[in-house]
């Protein structure tokens, strides 16, 4: 990139340099956190407007401009310019369609939507990154952002409860002839009953 820099300022070129995205959620909206490599690239131009593949038809197109460093920002989220994908006497070409607003051509959030920007929330920041980083990069606001990770580390500061074994939890005594419950004991202690007489193992308890 800076040869290129110093190409342009050596002969006063103008340069189009066309980047792809990588893999992106059509359910957000188009920023400079989709282009692809570093984000410092973004810097060294001068305005950058990006094709998005809307929801709506896989043959319509959105042109957006991302970044406008000295003129006019015209066709931003709420005007952006409407192309369909068309072949005429052999040639493919964009069609103009006319202007709409980008959330017309984005996908409806689903829950696994919503599932995947928190696991990434999670994983950003297990990585070390800071709340602004990762809002930044899922745009979402840094509160959203804080939100999920306390929710996430309050989950496992809870202790699990440990579960009771199945099994035996003890034995009510019989009631005698005078109406009191006769005791019952376990294992040689004193008075036991011979009809009473239990197994044990690593997997039953006796209260």
């Amino acid at each position: 990139m800076m040869k290129l820099m110093a190409l342009k300022k050596k002969h006063a070129l103008t340069l189009l340099i066309i980047s792809h995205t990588p893999k992106r959620n059509l359910s957000n909206p188009i920023t400079q956190n989709d282009l692809a490599g570093s984000k410092k690239l973004y810097n060294f131009f001068d305005n950058v407007f990006a094709i998005g593949q809307s929801a709506q038809d896989k043959r319509i197109k959105f042109v957006k401009q991302v970044k406008v460093r000295a003129s006019e920002y015209m066709y931003d989220s709420d005007n952006v310019i409407v192309y369909e994908i068309t072949s005429e006497d052999g040639y493919v070409r964009f069609l103009h369609k006319g202007y709409g607003k980008e959330s017309e051509h984005l996908r409806d959030k689903s829950e696994e939507d919503e599932s995947q920007v928190r696991s990434y929330i999670l994983t950003c920041h297990r990585e070390g990154k800071s709340v602004r980083e990762i809002a930044d990069l899922v745009d979402r606001s840094k509160t959203s952002v804080h939100r999920i990770i306390a929710r996430e580390k309050n989950k496992e500061d809870v202790a699990p409860v440990e579960a009771v074994p199945p099994g035996d939890v003890g034995q009510v005594g019989q009631v005698g002839q005078l109406g009191q419950p006769e005791p019952v004991q376990v294992h040689g202690r004193s008075g036991i009953r011979d009809d009473l007489v239990f197994e044990m193992d690593e997997n039953h308890c006796f209260l």
